[in-house]
């Protein structure tokens, strides 16, 4: 019986390491989130003003030639015989996608909570963005309080979830 409290204590002090060293990890993993969402809008934010600029471009060429808007511009010019103006029209079209691309991912980089900046970042369709912000990424702490609280949240709900299967099973193993 003595081997067998022996036995469950080193079990439960297991456990409870654990459970420690698994929050740890996942609010120090949380806590870089903010501080990869600052770099990907500053990576995001030149190629957002070029691009910005050259659709600039487009709307004063196609007010000057009395088009209603640059995707009138586009579709006329897509139109055209000469396939380097269509294919001219083609890449203002692709750069005009790409500027309401970069509008939306500057607003939710900026306005966005921590979830939804990472939502963004994270997803499978922009890990090559990812990995070009990630080459100049240095750990740190956030600055702000929400930030911090949103990540200590995360981590507390995250190291639940995990600890819950074995937590479970040490149960199950008790009543038996």
């Amino acid at each position: 019986m003595h081997s067998n409290t022996l036995t469950n204590s080193f079990i439960n002090s297991f456990v409870n390491t654990l459970d420690k060293v698994i929050f740890a990890t996942v609010l120090i993993l949380a806590f870089q989130i903010p501080i990869i969402s600052d770099h990907y809008l500053q990576y995001l934010s030149g190629y957002f003003q070029s691009t910005k600029d050259q659709v600039a471009g487009y709307q004063k060429n196609a007010l000057q030639h009395q088009y209603a808007n640059v995707d009138e511009m586009i579709a006329d010019l897509l139109q055209s015989k000469s396939p380097v103006v269509r294919s001219d029209a083609m890449q203002k079209q692709q750069n005009l996608t790409k500027y309401h691309e970069l509008t939306v991912a500057i607003e939710i980089l900026q306005t966005g909570d921590v979830f939804q900046r990472a939502w963004y970042m994270f997803n499978p369709s922009r890990w090559q963005v990812l990995k070009q912000v990630m080459v100049n990424f240095k750990p740190g702490l956030p600055l702000t309080i929400k930030d911090l609280l949103y990540a200590c949240l995360f981590a507390l709900l995250a190291s639940f979830l995990l600890m819950l299967p074995i937590k479970w099973l040490m149960n199950e193993q008790k009543t038996v």
